[in-house]
């Protein structure tokens, strides 16, 4: 676990101030998988408002859909070290 932390920090320090400034510019995508209406396999929306979402995968796996949310908690951790990070260095 350690080794994670490691890595994801390396990671993060290898960017540049213009990324790091830029995210301020990006615009949060919220994402959501749901079974499909035929009730057999599973979907991915995409949103950047939470009103109006857009399919972005159809008919997936059970394992392909909890590899794609697994990838979103990955980056979800990494940008939370990256404003942690950030906030450190203002400091």
């Amino acid at each position: 676990m350690n080794n994670l932390f490691k890595g994801l920090l390396l990671t993060l320090k290898l960017r540049t101030f213009a990324e790091l400034s830029n995210k301020k510019q990006m615009k949060k995508i919220h994402s959501r998988i749901q079974l499909s209406p035929s009730g057999k396999h599973w979907e991915r929306w995409e949103s950047t408002d939470r009103i109006t979402w857009k399919i972005t995968h159809q008919r997936m796996s059970i394992e392909e859909a909890l590899k794609k949310q697994h990838g979103v908690i990955v980056q979800n951790h990494k940008n939370l070290l990256t404003d942690i990070l950030r906030k450190e260095k203002i400091r």
